[in-house]
């Protein structure tokens, strides 16, 4: 598939590659490290210095993160202090690829406040009609480009963004690439002096060499000081495997697991807080399958000039059979 090294649309987001050495800006800390600082208020709401419509931005380093699977590291603009995308939102990637017209969405996975570079995980999906931008973006090197657009924080409570402490206690349910938004929520809050939401994180693959950003993320588990929970299950595995990770009730400092199957409501009912308890709330990524198996399909509707809008529906699947209603889920 062809490449092309694009160059910068607008002369004010001068690429950060221009003033600081690619192996400088590959040389940047982990994204799962906490940034210098911390996260402050600003990761929680649109940040105003993130530029409205598409720019170019340099890739500077990539490697594997799982089967098919790579994880991108762009460089900011010198304009640019972070990327701008707050807890939970992403970007919008566009790119001519054998002669459509594509785009999607990602989310970073790197915290909102890291500085001078982003990550995105990105899958290298077979191309097809309609398709291939994952394959498009896995096959750039360092130096070239993407068109990218930063997108507002999804409003997911009541209406509004996610707030600093909203929930005593956030669950998580990822299947495959949908792991993405919940690295970077979870990365950001953990790297939050004054936040105290407690985490808890089930993700799910075919087989471990599908497993994405585990290492990362047992990392994240084990500087949590108990507050991240990490369980990996597999669908396309039998043998016998670990239990879920210690229910927080007996304590341990056990926080990161595997297993095998699929998430079925046994599983979801060690990892996720029940229903009854007061301040928790249920996201759920990944495909349009696995929502609709964990928590019901969301609803598209589409006005008269086409706009898509997505309704979340009712609360179904394995969240619905352990009894949370629809005000404490949101699908992603």
């Amino acid at each position: 598939m062809g490449q092309r090294l694009a160059k910068p649309r607008t002369a004010g987001l001068l690429l950060s590659g221009a003033t600081r050495s690619m192996a400088e800006l590959a040389a940047c800390e982990p994204f799962y490290a906490a940034p210098s600082g911390g996260t402050t208020a600003a990761s929680y709401a649109h940040q105003a210095h993130a530029p409205s419509g598409f720019h170019e931005y340099t890739l500077v380093a990539k490697r594997d993160a799982g089967r098919d699977s790579k994880l991108l590291t762009f460089a900011l603009p010198d304009t640019m202090p972070t990327l701008g995308a707050s807890v939970i939102s992403g970007v919008k990637v566009k790119q001519e690829v054998a002669g459509e017209e594509l785009d999607k969405s990602y989310s970073p996975t790197s915290p909102a406040e890291r500085t001078e570079t982003f990550d995105l995980l990105v899958k290298a999906y077979t191309p097809r009609k309609g398709g291939g931008l994952g394959a498009w973006l896995c096959a750039l090197e360092p130096g070239q480009n993407a068109s990218m657009k930063v997108k507002g924080a999804k409003k997911i409570v009541n209406g509004a963004p996610l707030a600093r402490n909203r929930f005593r206690r956030i669950g998580m349910l990822a299947g495959g690439t949908g792991v993405a938004p919940f690295m970077h929520l979870v990365a950001t809050l953990l790297a939050d002096p004054e936040d105290t939401t407690l985490l808890d994180l089930v993700v799910s693959h075919r087989e471990p060499q599908d497993a994405l950003l585990d290492a990362e993320l047992a990392a994240l588990a084990a500087a949590s000081a108990g507050r991240l929970r990490v369980h990996h299950t597999f669908s396309r595995v039998t043998e016998p495997a670990a239990p879920p990770a210690a229910a927080r009730s007996t304590g341990g400092d056990t926080f990161a697991s595997t297993g095998a199957g699929r998430i079925d409501d046994a599983l979801a009912r060690a990892m996720l807080p029940s229903p009854s308890e007061d301040d928790v709330f249920i996201l759920v990524c990944g495909t349009d399958g696995f929502v609709g198996d964990m928590a019901g399909p969301i609803e598209r509707v589409y006005d008269d000039a086409g706009k898509k809008t997505k309704v979340q529906g009712p609360t179904l699947g394995v969240l619905g059979r352990l009894g949370f209603r629809p005000e404490q889920v949101f699908k992603l």
